[in-house]
């Protein structure tokens, strides 16, 4: 019987690299643990920012789809993986969650709906492991053998420079006009879909209001 692999998840490394080539194969899969979790986090807390974080995922992965296709440079010679490699699109789309959510944790009066880290040395470590991972997941790449180094550095530049564009989008044009009516909305009242990127810290907020309710 014919049988055909799930790509999406087929990681291949050499078995003589042993721990070390098993966890790189584990840690390259951190983008598809993202592109699942942030969609069950707007599930969850209902805001427009994790949305409007989402979209900006969706709008990043098919501007990395028209760029290997108009690029149409091959992957590196043995790799495991068919198709273009340019530019790679695990490293555009971890650089582009590592710089957007570096701008939503610098600027401190937006938030995901959750209370982000309070004081500098707080964020700064934040900002530290949130970009460490994405250097580390696009290393993967190259060392699994699926990606050139130029192949890796450019999705990242790419990835980076998509997410300021996206977040000064949503400063200047989204936030203010776009979200506002999004929230008079039958469907937002009906699912309760909110932006709460005007309160510091919304657990608290949500604590005091519970605690008022009462």
């Amino acid at each position: 019987m014919p049988q055909t692999v799930v790509h999406l998840t087929h990681i291949v490394y050499d078995s003589d690299d042993g721990l070390w080539g098993a966890l790189m194969a584990h840690i390259t899969l951190a983008p598809l643990c993202i592109a699942v979790g942030l969609p069950a986090f707007f599930l969850a807390r209902r805001e427009l920012q994790t949305l409007y974080f989402v979209l900006g995922h969706g709008v990043n992965e098919v501007l990395n789809l028209l760029l290997k296709y108009s690029i149409r440079e091959p992957r590196p010679a043995g790799s495991p993986k068919y198709g273009f490699g340019m530019p790679s699109s695990h490293a555009q789309f971890m650089f582009f969650f590592a710089t957007y959510f570096t701008l939503l944790l610098v600027t401190s009066n937006l938030s995901l709906g959750v209370a982000l880290p309070r004081g500098l040395p707080l964020r700064a470590a934040a900002v530290w492991t949130i970009f460490l991972g994405a250097v580390v997941v696009s290393y993967t790449r190259i060392f699994l053998g699926v990606h050139t180094w130029a192949q890796v550095i450019v999705g990242a530049m790419v990835g980076a420079m998509t997410a300021v564009v996206w977040y000064a989008a949503m400063v200047r044009i989204v936030r203010p006009r776009i979200f506002p009516w999004l929230q008079t909305l039958s469907i937002s009242r009906c699912f309760y879909i909110k932006d709460n990127s005007h309160v510091p810290n919304v657990l608290e907020f949500e604590f005091r209001n519970a605690k008022k309710g009462r």
